[in-house]
């Protein structure tokens, strides 16, 4: 055989071993876009799943302040006192009121993993509140924004803050150490479009932006806390920020602490490094100083449901202890325990003049609390833990 037929017959049979060419359904899997928001693959993550483009967000038609008798009412309304009825037997208007208002009294009161609880109880069968919801937790966006299809973000206005909430820690105790996250692509604020993906595990919190398109842009945002812990150091661009003038750096929080900044785009050309950089926002982790309330595993204790609870402010010079609404407060938490609690200022516990002395109940001491309103919040999120316990739905 000569060369000119030894390479037509190498023509011929090249064909049997050239790689097969992509049909159409297999190039269409290779370029399946993203999903513009990804929860951690747990039961709020599957929740999630049931909300898809056509979903039309719900919000209510007129928000009821977040006052503390509200509280009580909406706790009642998904949790009665004395009885197991689910929640899901109230009338999905009612249910849904009664469950946005609560995810924004925690958002407001800075529990967010109760939040994300209350979330959870409405199930897949109500995507339409899943819709109108989450995007209020995750990535955080102002409460009026007019959410689109499938709960997707309209452009936000330059300097928007973004309040991004940690998705719930895992219940299994053997998960504990397991890191939490959450992403949430093409988020336009202004003229630019960013992606931000966050991220909690032993180190700290951690929100990372990528500029993906658009000129420089400038937004607030506001990091959440893990419960019982606090941001007890923060980097910015991994630059190191000093504390407020005046701050004790063994108590302060930068997760009260609005933080503001600027993203510029992406480098081109001879400085692009050929992947897109992260402009990261990080906070390192401290404990909490003080014993966390906890909810009792069975009965309340004899003293406590028979003798009641008193509240020891102190003297209303002390200042920090009184300026919260405690009469409220003190009201709505008789209303959710089903206990006698009463308010008392001066140092020492109100003492009783009766012949034979009741029992002797609790007193929490909020004067000798360095963070009168931290025990306020951590007691309002036992509460609701408990509360939740008692029904099957939020179990």
């Amino acid at each position: 055989m000569g060369i000119l037929g030894l390479g037509l017959s190498l023509m011929c049979v090249a064909p049997l071993f050239a790689p097969a060419q992509a049909g159409p359904q297999e190039q269409e899997e290779d370029h399946v876009p993203l999903a513009w928001m990804e929860m951690p693959d747990d039961p709020m993550g599957r929740l999630w799943a049931s909300v898809d483009d056509s979903t039309v967000p719900w919000r209510p038609q007129g928000e009821a302040a977040l006052t503390w008798a509200h509280w009580a009412e909406a706790l009642s309304a998904l949790t009665p006192l004395g009885t197991s009825a689910p929640a899901e037997l109230l009338p999905r208007t009612q249910r849904r009121d009664a469950t946005q208002f609560l995810v924004r009294f925690a958002l407001q009161d800075e529990r967010p993993e109760d939040a994300f609880r209350w979330l959870a109880g409405l199930g897949a069968d109500d995507p339409g509140a899943l819709a109108g919801l989450l995007p209020l937790l995750f990535p955080g966006v102002p409460p009026e924004t007019a959410l689109l299809p499938g709960g997707r973000i309209p452009a936000l206005p330059t300097g928007v803050t973004l309040r991004p909430q940690l998705p719930p820690m895992p219940r299994a105790d053997s998960a504990r150490r397991l890191s939490r996250r959450a992403k949430c692509r093409g988020i336009v604020i202004g003229e630019s479009t960013v992606d931000l993906d966050m991220q909690v595990d032993g180190s700290g919190v951690v929100a990372k932006f990528t500029h993906r398109g658009g000129p420089a842009v400038t937004l607030t945002l506001q990091l959440p806390r893990p419960d019982g812990m606090r941001l007890k150091e923060l980097h910015v661009d991994w630059e190191l920020q000093k504390l407020p003038k005046g701050s004790d750096p063994k108590t302060f929080d930068w997760a009260s602490t609005p933080i503001k900044f600027t993203i510029q785009p992406q480098p081109t050309g001879e400085d692009s490094p050929g992947y897109a950089e992260d402009f990261s926002v990080f906070a390192r982790l401290g404990y909490v100083r003080g014993r966390i309330p906890k909810t009792p595993p069975g009965k309340l204790p004899h003293a406590l449901s028979e003798g009641g609870l008193e509240l020891a402010l102190g003297a209303p010079s002390e200042g920090e202890p009184s300026a919260l609404p405690w009469t409220e407060i003190a009201a709505a938490w008789e209303a959710s325990c089903g206990l006698s609690i009463k308010v008392s200022h001066g140092d020492a516990p109100t003492a009783s003049t009766a012949k034979h002395q009741p029992i002797q109940g609790a007193t929490i001491r909020f004067q000798k609390r360095p963070d009168p309103k931290l025990l306020a919040r951590q007691i309002t999120g036992a509460i609701e833990e408990r509360r939740r316990k008692d029904h099957l739905l939020y179990r």
